[in-house]
């Protein structure tokens, strides 16, 4: 029975001397993965702010060259606003000149008959 015993206790440290092997091993696991685990949300983080960075870098040039665009349209819509505005001016004065030379001639055509008109009459009245 001593013999049962000592192979029981001798098995029992042995199967403790696993277990703590095993914990020993679990705890060399379980910090593994935390400094791993530290590291790849360095690395995120790293990458993170790259990509932000890149981001920012390119909404500014994007920002630039958007800026740039809208002002060479501007500029292209100012000269030809200015030129359909010189040239819609020029119709619209030259339409004034025609109106202005139309009634010029109405006028003086009927003051021509105004005057030969007060001519006849004068002459039936005896006044020239």
């Amino acid at each position: 029975m001593v013999n049962q015993l000592n192979k029981i206790i001798h098995i029992g440290l042995k199967m403790l001397e696993k277990r703590d092997l095993m914990l020993k091993k679990q705890d060399e696991t379980i910090k593994v993965i935390r400094e791993e685990s530290e590291k790849t949300r360095q690395v995120v983080r790293e990458e993170s702010e790259k990509t932000r960075q890149v981001v920012r870098e390119e909404s500014e040039k994007t920002r630039i060259e958007l800026g740039k665009i809208i002002r060479e349209e501007e500029e292209k819509t100012r000269i030809e606003l200015g030129r359909v505005i010189r040239e819609e001016s020029e119709k619209t004065r030259e339409e004034i000149r025609m109106l202005r030379s139309d009634l010029k001639s109405y006028l003086d055509g009927r003051l021509e008959r105004i005057e030969s008109e007060i001519e006849k009459i004068k002459t039936k009245l005896g006044m020239t």
